[in-house]
């Protein structure tokens, strides 16, 4: 991700969220978060044993001094694949979120000068 990216993300949060005394906090916005990770990484972990343990039983058919390289490159491309897809979906809706707000930007900006258009006459 690009520090654009990034800041895509946590401009929004930190403009509601931080110092926010009348509301949800920062705080809350990470509790709610971190919440998920006891059950997220009990996931991952059988996720990576399903991977890792198909990875094991790929390259079957070639000579056992090379297998467990080739099972190890498996693994890797593997995980490999998932990262690459999980970042492409990440930039997707980054992507999808600037899109909005340029998009709502452009239409207050154009509403407001139909106001002053309105007002005027």
């Amino acid at each position: 991700m690009s520090i654009n990216d990034i800041r895509s993300i946590l401009n929004p949060l930190t403009e509601k969220y931080f110092g926010n005394d009348d509301g949800f906090t920062m705080q809350d916005v990470y509790t709610e978060v971190f919440s998920l990770e006891a059950e997220e990484s009990q996931k991952l972990l059988k996720d990576l044993g399903k991977k890792y343990k198909i990875a094991g039983e790929t390259f079957e058919d070639f000579p056992d001094e090379d297998q467990k390289f080739l099972h190890t490159f498996s693994f890797i491309c593997m995980l490999s694949f998932d990262v690459y897809i999980k970042k492409m979906l990440i930039e997707r809706m980054i992507d999808n979120l600037n899109e909005e707000k340029e998009a709502s930007s452009h239409e207050n900006t154009h509403s407001g000068k139909e106001s002053k258009k309105t007002g005027s006459n």
